[in-house]
């Protein structure tokens, strides 16, 4: 038996079928999950279809870059993660967290939210504080190449200051600190996944470079120096772009260029407080 659809999806569902490229989204809203992501990897591999969303009230075991945890709080924010099947080489993989993030910040523009900047690779701020984590997380097949993609979104909506861990209250905001309350969650939903669509389609048809050139046009991690780590080099250097496949593009003081595609990398040119909330990236 097909499922129900969602309130979210009856209100997507303007075309009957996708573009080229293009994806249909089915949604499952849940009220309560450990992690959306782990629960969608699962039915990833059991042969659940490209487009497949969940979509949970509460998220109680959330988890981000390097395990790190995720907090949210029932109804007061977006935990949601999407099946995708790209057929694409894992190099270009990172290239889908990248266009993710485009596509939230065309969300959050269109319900009003300003000044929201990405962070390569994987965050959106507000006010130099995150508001929305990002995760992918891939399946390899015989060949090396992603199998499929779990693609996670946390973002915070309704959330006060005081009812963030008291560790997270200088590092984190939500919409509604932000000074975008009265957000509906579900439209949100609604917008992210039109806008992610959008943005699929035409990275398929056009390749990575329109996608690049909108994430560079809304970074707040271009010009800044770093110290980074590689594995075969180290040092102190300004990150000057993106590469073709969605690497950094660190130049180190001695005029070399270096890939940065994960590792240690620590914001030298911000205030103490803002190097503990940047203190690494992966």
């Amino acid at each position: 038996m097909a499922p129900a659809r969602s309130q979210i999806q009856q209100r997507i569902a303007g075309q009957k079928e996708a573009p080229k490229g293009g994806i249909n989204w089915v949604i499952h809203e849940l009220r309560e999950a450990q992690s959306t992501n782990v629960l969608l990897m699962e039915r990833a591999r059991a042969g659940e279809a490209q487009g497949t969303v969940l979509v949970a009230d509460h998220q109680t075991a959330g988890y981000g870059t390097r395990n790190r945890g995720w907090f949210s709080k029932s109804s007061a924010g977006i935990s949601m993660s999407m099946l995708l099947r790209p057929e694409m080489s894992l190099m270009n993989a990172s290239q889908i967290t990248l266009l993710s993030a485009v596509a939230v910040l065309d969300a959050l523009h269109q319900i009003g939210a300003k000044g929201a900047q990405v962070k390569w690779p994987n965050d959106i701020l507000i006010g130099g504080r995150k508001l929305c984590g990002i995760l992918a997380e891939s399946c390899v097949n015989a060949e090396g190449d992603p199998d499929f993609v779990i693609l996670g979104i946390g973002l915070n909506v309704s959330l006060r200051e005081d009812e963030f861990p008291e560790e997270l209250r200088s590092i984190a905001t939500s919409l509604f600190e932000a000074g975008c309350g009265g957000v509906c969650r579900k439209q949100l939903v609604e917008a992210i996944l039109s806008n992610f669509a959008l943005w699929w389609s035409r990275w398929c048809e056009e390749g990575f470079d329109p996608v690049a050139k909108a994430w560079v046009a809304q970074s707040c991690t271009l010009g800044r120096t770093v110290e980074f780590e590689i594995p075969d080099f180290s040092g102190v250097g300004d990150i000057v772009g993106l590469g073709p496949d969605g690497c950094l593009l660190i130049r180190e003081r001695g005029g070399r260029t270096c890939r940065f595609y994960s590792g240690e990398m620590r914001y030298i040119d911000v205030p103490q407080t803002e190097l503990d909330h940047t203190r690494s990236i992966s």
